[in-house]
């Protein structure tokens, strides 16, 4: 029964994604076919692409995280694969925590989408976040991200690592 209701969740969770949240979920097709031959996999109702950067992405159905594989990556993991595997699956936690955000918002997810990419790749909040020592999950968006991923998944994400 448990198993069940499972893949009913993933079924309704595809859906709302391809009907609520399609603006995101299209265009996180788009980022999902230009890295096709990356290595793909199935998480709780997204498609998680393995690429080959230290950061995570989030739209809609889909949902990049850094290759635990790559060499290129083992730089910001201190040259050790299990940081860098560690790392990657509590990425995928917050990433999916995004997904959700998509799941409940649709196309309301525009607000927190262009917040949290502005807080993790303008230059200007990367160098307050360096200055106050303030960790990237202390922004509303990537703390509820947190939240959600790890509430639903059961599962450590990055605000345990900041």
């Amino acid at each position: 029964m448990k198993k069940l209701l499972k893949y009913i969740w993933y079924g309704i969770f595809i859906l709302v994604q391809c009907t609520w949240g399609i603006c995101q979920t299209l265009v996180g097709l788009v980022f999902f076919l230009i890295n096709i031959k990356k290595q793909h996999n199935f998480f709780r109702g997204c498609i998680n692409t393995k690429w080959n950067s230290y950061s995570g992405f989030s739209l809609g159905l889909f949902v990049f995280t850094p290759d635990e594989n790559s060499d290129d990556l083992l730089k910001y993991a201190n040259n050790s694969k299990e940081e860098l595997a560690r790392r990657s699956k509590m990425i995928l936690v917050h990433e999916y925590g995004h997904s959700i955000q998509s799941f409940v918002l649709g196309p309301f997810f525009i607000i927190p989408g262009i917040c949290s990419i502005c807080w993790g790749r303008m230059k200007r909040y990367e160098e307050l976040r360096k200055k106050y020592k303030v960790p990237y999950s202390f922004f509303w968006v990537e703390h509820w991200a947190n939240c959600w991923g790890e509430k639903i998944t059961k599962l450590p994400s990055i605000g345990q690592i900041d």
